[in-house]
C-alpha cells in the first residue's frame, strides 16, 4: 500500500491545481464537532477559502481505497490540511512535497497511552508496523488542548526532539462548545431539548450520576458494559439518586442483565455525553478523555476502573487515576458509589486534587480555541511563519 500511495500521489500532483482550499481528513467518521467548529471559524476569518472534507470510517478494502484516493487528491490540491487522527494518505508522504498539515487529536488529552507509547503491547501496534506505515509522520503542527497534554503527545506522536517547534497548546475547537457562556449556545439548546424529552432530568432533590466509560474491545470484554453498569447500580440508594448512561440500551448487549437493575438505570439516547454535563452532579468514567471534558466543565469526576491492572500494562496510562487522585478512583464499584453517597474527607481531597490537575492541564487556555486554531491553519496556508 505504501508504494501505491506514493506512486499515485506522484502521478496526480502535476495535474491537481492548488486552490485556496483547506482540507479536513479523517478516518474517525463523517461527523466531527472539532471540524464543524473549525470550519465555521475559517469561513468567518477567510470567507473566500474553501473547506473540503474527506472523512469516513471506511470498512473494507474498496471503501478504504476510495477514501484514500480522495484524500490524496485533496492533499495535492490544498494549501493546508487538517487531520484528527492517523491518516496514512498524509503520513506515508513524508519527504514528499505536501502542504502544511495540522494534527488536532480527537480528544482533550490522553489518559491512556496510544501511538508510539503503546507499541508492542496487546492494545497497540508493533514497532515494525509503526515504522512501515510511518505512523503520525509529516505533521507541521500538532495542536493540544493545553500544556498538560504535550508530554504524552510528544511521546505518542513521536515528536520528542521537535516538541517545542511542533506543538501548539492553544486548545481544540470542542473546548468552545463546553465553555461557551452564551445562554442560547448549541450546548444549552441541546440541554433544553434533553429536558423536554426526558422530564425526569428535572426531578427535584435528586443527585444525578452520569456513567460514561471508554470503549473496550478484545478478549475478555464480551458484554462488559452491562456488567459494569450492574456493578454500579447495585449500590445505588433506592431514593434520591439516578444513575444515567449516555446512549441507548440497544447500543450494547443486555443479555444476562437483571431486568430490575436495567429498570433502575436511566438512558439518554440521541444526546452526546458532552451535552449532559450541566444536567448531572457527578461523572463516573475511567480512562476516557471524557474525564478531561467533564473536569473542564467543572463536574465532580470519579474513576471506576475494574480492569485497572490490565490497563496499566496495555496500553498503559499517562494519567494513573488511582495513584494521582486517591479516594475518587477505585477498582470497586461499591467504593465509587459510597464516595458519592457518603463522601469522606479523603474523597473531598481527591476532588480538590483533580480540580487542581485540570487547572494545570489547561492552564492559559480558555474560550476562543476554534478561532486560534483557524488562525494557525490560515497562517500556514498563506505561508506565514508560525
Amino acid at each position: 500500500m505504501n508504494t501505491l500511495i506514493v506512486l499515485f500521489y506522484t502521478l496526480i500532483r502535476p495535474f491537481a491545481p492548488v486552490r485556496d482550499r483547506i482540507s479536513f481528513l479523517s478516518r474517525q467518521g463523517s461527523t466531527s464537532l472539532d471540524f464543524d467548529l473549525l470550519e465555521e471559524q475559517i469561513h468567518l476569518l477567510s470567507p473566500h477559502t474553501q473547506v473540503k472534507r474527506a472523512c469516513k470510517q471506511a470498512k473494507g478494502v474498496l471503501a478504504l481505497g476510495v477514501l484514500t484516493i480522495r484524500q490524496l487528491w485533496l492533499i495535492a490540491s490544498s494549501k493546508a490540511v487538517v487531520v484528527d487522527g492517523y491518516v496514512p494518505a498524509l503520513s506515508l508522504l513524508e519527504g514528499r512535497r505536501t502542504p502544511p498539515s495540522v494534527q488536532i487529536w480527537h480528544a482533550l488529552g490522553a489518559i491512556k497511552k496510544f501511538g508510539y507509547q503503546s507499541l508492542d503491547t496487546e492494545a497497540g501496534h508493533s514497532t515494525k508496523v509503526a515504522q512501515t506505515m510511518k505512523m503520525h509522520r509529516n505533521y507541521t503542527k500538532i495542536v493540544s488542548a493545553g500544556p498538560g497534554g504535550i508530554p504524552a503527545y510528544s511521546q505518542a506522536f513521536g515528536y520528542l526532539d521537535e516538541a517545542s517547534q511542533v506543538f501548539e497548546p492553544i486548545g481544540i475547537p470542542r473546548m468552545d462548545y463546553l465553555l461557551d457562556p452564551d445562554p442560547d449556545c448549541p450546548r444549552m439548546r441541546n440541554q433544553a431539548a434533553a429536558r423536554e424529552q426526558f422530564p425526569w432530568l428535572d426531578e427535584p432533590d435528586t443527585t444525578r450520576i452520569l456513567y460514561a466509560p471508554t470503549l473496550r474491545t478484545g478478549a475478555g470484554y464480551h458484554n462488559w458494559l452491562p456488567s459494569y453498569i450492574k456493578n454500579l447500580a447495585e449500590h445505588l440508594p433506592a431514593k434520591g439518586f439516578q444513575l444515567i448512561v449516555s446512549g441507548h440500551p440497544l447500543d450494547f448487549e443486555t443479555e444476562g442483565m437483571d431486568p430490575a437493575i436495567l429498570r433502575s438505570v436511566r438512558f439518554v439516547p440521541g444526546f452526546s455525553t458532552i451535552d449532559l454535563f450541566d444536567l448531572v452532579d457527578y461523572v463516573v468514567t475511567d480512562y476516557s478523555a471524557i474525564a478531561l471534558e467533564a473536569g473542564l466543565a467543572g463536574k465532580r469526576v470519579l474513576f471506576y476502573v475494574p480492569d485497572y491492572q490490565h490497563y496499566r500494562t496495555s496500553p498503559g496510562l499517562n494519567i494513573d487515576p488511582i495513584e494521582r487522585f486517591g479516594a475518587i478512583a477505585s477498582q470497586d464499584a461499591q467504593t465509587i458509589m459510597e464516595a458519592i453517597t457518603q463522601p469522606t474527607a479523603e474523597v473531598e481531597a481527591g476532588h480538590r486534587a483533580y480540580a487542581q490537575f485540570i487547572a494545570e492541564y489547561f492552564q492559559g487556555v480558555g474560550f476562543g480555541s476554534a478561532q486560534r486554531v483557524a488562525e494557525l491553519v490560515l497562517d500556514l496556508a498563506a505561508g506565514r511563519a508560525c
